[in-house]
């Protein structure tokens, strides 16, 4: 698979893979612990699968201890829970390992270079779960052992996210795992305790620069409320007031003896572990019982051990499960006192993949011994059910015992790992000639190769046979009704197909349409946009507009109030002046007919300024011929003249104002002008938008 691809299946949502969850509100309870700093603390417990760390867990959250809102459910193989969070679990085992071309039980190191390229959106995704899942806790709990050799890439989103990560470190008897492991997975020992050693020896170097504590399970069986002392160690303390009777309580509640599995005793085939394997134990037990520190000297063998584990892993991987054949060539060699031979070998080819194999040869005659090379061209673990010779004729048998002599790079109990390319068991002389024996009889199993990742299968010894039959069975009662099906099923398949020819041509002109249909919306909008834009340009000037003329209409009111006042004024002055005319219409027929006269240039004087200038000059010639002819009205002219020029004052003020009134009169009509065009514009844009919605609409 391309790390496209790769990166296609894997950085998808996968909602499929982990679907148990246990509600949070099942798993309410009291905190009972208190932290000495104000920041976020997450207790990571870090442990090997099948090492109790779900029992550590359950008793933490029991005690307050928040591990999540969605845990994944109880297995038959975990009845009480695992109380990890399944979001964490899920981005662990369904993105990130894949993107590190690993698995969970992949034996390998990790080789962090291969996720480069995905990390910063594989850590978006990280900090998104965390921060969303525990942005109401204080403190909690994380728990899943992919952790101990994920913790580089998660640690860095607990320092994103301000986020103090005291780890817990559990650990179990190597060998138990390895026993559980088979039970459950049906692993080999070899691969079991190299995931051990994975586990625990990564977990202790990632964890060095953490205030951290260690747990031995079995000391934990046996004295559950170690478990405060421990947390106390790295700050992690009982509330004041709480009682330790009620922790017990808790505890005891909680921890059932009856689900404790493949208990062993503690030295079983100890001394036949790799170092890498058996000393890390050792020394984490003395750790656990205060015989020993932490010290620089110890963090030395400490990565000794890790060098050793990688360089055994990366061996175990090259030669043992990374080969493509699904055939493999078992060979016995028989040694007539010349050594062991080509020709004097017999060849058969075997399936590592079919479960158990069944070897029962004749021994030929004067066999001095024999040699068995399990598969050839590469490395090997195999585990041996039964190994024994025999005399057919009189039935006697001698089984062999283990470790039977070979040049396995590992061997325990009945499992013998090859990590070279040329696996042998040799059976003796002392044996071979004794008693005349004539045959031997061997079966076997293949573990682990051509399998990178885990098979996940249950009672493998013995239940081969029964699902063989079981399928055989069921293949045989579905077979009639498959053939039976088979016509009509192809009829309905003919009909199913040349409807789907329809359908897709139906499917292909939609497409077109829907295409078209889209380019056409595209242009509406882009035409709606613009139009929009415009129009709100429109109204931004029509607003400005209209203020402007409320403006200018202000004005003129206040114009118009003033021109009011004047012509009250002017009127209160034409009564006056009337008065006056008529007084000295009494005396002179020509002051009457020029008073007539003045009377008519005031009544035209507001649209006639021109006709003011002359009206003046006939009044002041008139005024002259009557100064000429009567000067007994030169009292009355004089007061006569004095209203003149009061009348010339209010005259020309008439004429500034009305000056005033006409321009601001053109003014005003141009403002309605551009009111009125600026509406008509407005219509029209209103219009076409009406319309062009409308076309949208439909």
């Amino acid at each position: 698979m391309s790390g496209k691809m790769l990166e296609e299946g894997v950085l998808k949502d996968n909602t499929d893979s982990i679907k148990s969850l246990v509600p949070l509100k099942n798993l309410e309870t009291k905190l009972l612990f208190e932290v000495d700093t104000s920041k976020k603390v997450c207790v990571a417990v870090l442990g090997m699968h099948r090492s109790r760390t779900s029992l550590i867990s359950g008793v933490l959250t029991q005690m307050g201890i928040y591990p999540g809102a969605e845990l994944v459910l109880p297995q038959k193989d975990n009845p009480k829970g695992f109380y990890e969070n399944r979001l964490v679990v899920e981005f662990n085992d369904s993105k990130l390992l894949p993107l590190l071309r690993s698995s969970w039980d992949d034996v390998k190191p990790i080789d962090w270079q291969k996720l480069q390229d995905y990390k910063r959106r594989l850590e978006e995704e990280a900090e998104r779960i965390i921060s969303e899942t525990y942005k109401e806790a204080n403190l909690f709990l994380l728990k899943d052992p992919r952790l101990c050799v994920l913790l580089p890439f998660w640690e860095d989103i607990f320092a994103k996210l301000d986020i103090e990560i005291r780890p817990l470190l559990v650990f179990r008897n190597p060998i138990e795992v390895a026993h559980s492991l088979f039970y459950r997975n049906g692993f080999s020992i070899t691969k079991s305790l190299l995931l051990w050693a994975k586990h625990v020896l990564y977990s202790e170097f990632y964890t060095r620069k953490y205030r951290r504590c260690f747990l031995n399970t079995a000391d934990f069986i046996r004295n559950p409320l170690s478990i405060v002392e421990i947390l106390e160690s790295v700050g992690i303390k009982l509330k004041e007031g709480v009682d330790k009777h009620s922790i017990q309580n808790i505890v005891k509640s909680f921890v059932d003896e009856n689900l404790i599995h493949y208990n062993l005793p503690p030295k079983t085939h100890f001394d036949d572990l790799p170092d890498f394997v058996r000393l890390p134990f050792v020394y984490l037990e003395k750790i656990t019982t205060g015989e020993l520190k932490f010290k620089e000297d110890l963090e030395s063998k400490f990565d000794l051990w890790r060098s050793e584990y990688e360089e055994f892993a990366r061996d175990y991987f090259v030669n043992v499960i990374s080969h493509p054949s699904q055939k493999v060539i078992f060979q016995v060699f028989f040694d007539y006192g010349n050594g062991f031979s080509e020709e004097n070998s017999l060849r058969i080819e075997l399936s590592p993949k079919k479960g158990i194999n069944f070897i029962d040869l004749a021994l030929p005659a004067n066999v001095k011994q024999f040699r068995i090379d399990p598969i050839g061209g590469f490395g090997c673990v195999i585990r041996i059910l039964d190994f024994y010779i025999g005399n057919k004729s009189n039935g006697k048998r001698v089984y062999l015992e283990h470790p039977i002599e070979s040049n396995a790079d590992f061997v325990y109990d009945k499992e013998y790992t090859f990590l070279h390319e040329d696996p042998q068991i040799i059976v003796n002389q002392s044996i071979v000639c004794s008693d005349n024996y004539d045959h031997f009889y061997f079966s076997f199993e293949y573990l682990d190769i051509f399998s990178p990742v885990s098979n996940q299968v249950e009672d493998r010894l013995n239940g081969y046979k029964v699902r063989l039959q079981s399928d055989l069975q069921h293949k045989e009662n579905t077979i009639s009704e498959l053939q039976n099906n088979l016509s009509s099923l192809e009829q309905e398949l003919k009909k199913i197909i040349d409807y789907s020819a329809q359908l897709q041509t139906q499917l292909d002109n939609l497409t077109s349409e829907r295409e078209s249909l889209l380019a056409e919306i595209s242009r509406k909008d882009e035409e709606k946009n613009s139009l929009q834009i415009a129009l709100s340009e429109k109204e931004k000037q029509l607003s400005e507009l209209q203020r402007e003329l409320q403006e200018k209409n202000g004005l003129v009111s206040e114009l118009q109030n003033n021109l009011s006042q004047l012509q009250t004024r002017l009127d209160n002055l034409t009564s006056e002046k009337e008065s006056l005319l008529a007084e000295i219409s009494r005396r002179d027929e020509e002051i009457e007919t020029l008073s007539t006269e003045k009377g008519q240039l005031i009544i035209h004087l507001s649209n006639l300024s021109s006709q003011l200038d002359n009206l003046t000059s006939e009044r002041e010639n008139l005024l002259a011929e009557i100064s000429r002819k009567d000067e007994e009205k030169n009292s009355l002219q004089i007061a006569l003249s004095e209203k003149e020029k009061q009348l010339s004052e209010l005259q020309r003020e008439v004429e500034t104002l009305s000056a005033e009134k006409g321009r601001l009169i053109f003014m005003l009509y141009n403002l309605t002008n551009r009111q009125n065009a600026f509406i008509m514009i407005a219509k029209r844009y209103y219009s076409k938008m009406k319309k062009l919605f409308g076309k949208w609409r439909g």
